[in-house]
């Protein structure tokens, strides 16, 4: 039996994008993003960044994230609404993840404060999950941000072990 863990995960990519155009310490995360989906799928980046914006998209692709500056890129750098963002909405949506059935057990967990990746975008996956008939669960860590490493880990090496042994604990209150 497979299973799948999820930390703190981008769930809902529209919300999320909507979050992080409008915190703008987080706007480089989009910009990361929109950067890929761009390489991927081949959509032209000017209609939706600003010469700020396309600025900062070159900074990104010639440096590691731990080697930028992320306070230098500013604000601004993502135009607003238009109808150039109508494509990339549809990306978003067809990649935002547990759209269909996945037949493993699923586990996400996320920290209760984190701020990076908002505690609804996982509730929102869940229930999406679940309205699929996939086997879902959330769990939610008291006091911790996006950095949850350390508390759930333990958790999520238990969780995997008991699945693959076959003892699902999902739906038992368990958690």
């Amino acid at each position: 039996m497979t299973a799948a863990d999820g930390t703190a995960p981008a769930g809902d990519l529209i919300r999320l994008a909507k979050h992080w155009a409008t915190f703008h310490n987080e706007e480089p995360y989009l910009l990361f993003a929109l950067d890929g989906w761009s390489t991927a799928y081949g959509l032209p980046l000017q209609p939706i960044l600003s010469r700020r914006g396309m600025e900062a998209r070159t900074q990104i692709r010639r440096r590691c994230t731990g080697q930028l500056a992320w306070g230098a890129f500013g604000s601004d750098l993502i135009r607003g609404r238009s109808r150039a963002w109508h494509p990339w909405m549809d990306i978003a949506r067809s990649n935002t993840p547990g759209a269909a059935l996945i037949d493993a057990p699923v586990l996400i967990q996320h920290g209760d404060r984190d701020e990076l990746i908002p505690i609804e975008s996982s509730q929102t996956r869940l229930r999406t999950l679940c309205a699929h008939g996939s086997q879902a669960e959330l769990r939610m860590y008291a006091g911790a941000d996006h950095e949850i490493l350390d508390p759930a880990f333990p958790d999520a090496i238990s969780w995997i072990v008991d699945t693959v042994r076959g003892v699902s604990r999902i739906g038992s209150g368990d958690a």
